[in-house]
């Protein structure tokens, strides 16, 4: 399946949405593709992905490979903080994709609320990244 996201731009941060079903790895491949482009086109270091109406039919493994594929293919993803807001079917799997990339030092933050999550993303734009 194809998931094309929308683009919303705001004031230093772009939010991607996305619907649909994530069941094959290299739509994750496409999508952080699509994050790298939107921030180097809208030039900003934050992107919020809405993900609330996606769901994910992938394995542990693959959040785990895909962190290595930033590392392998895509070297400007440290300098994007990535806030992501799932449903609570897929918390589990972005809760694990956030400790893989904190880990590996790429700033992520994974949120079940939408208005929290932009609060997040609105407050950390404006000073800097921090995890907490």
């Amino acid at each position: 399946m194809t998931i094309i996201p929308t683009i919303e731009t705001k004031e230093g941060y772009v939010i991607l949405t996305a619907n649909g079903k994530c069941d094959d790895f290299n739509l994750m491949i496409q999508g952080t593709h699509m994050v790298n482009e939107a921030a180097k086109e809208y030039g900003v270091k934050h992107v919020l992905l809405d993900h609330r109406n996606l769901s994910y039919d992938l394995n542990m493994s693959e959040a785990f490979n895909l962190v290595k594929v930033y590392e392998k293919d895509f070297p400007s993803f440290s300098g994007i903080s990535i806030t992501a807001v799932v449903n609570e079917d897929g918390l589990e799997l972005a809760k694990f994709w956030e400790s893989i990339c904190l880990k590996r030092g790429y700033q992520s933050k994974v949120f079940l609320d939408f208005d929290k999550a932009e609060q997040w993303v609105i407050s950390h734009s404006k000073v800097g990244y921090s995890s907490k």
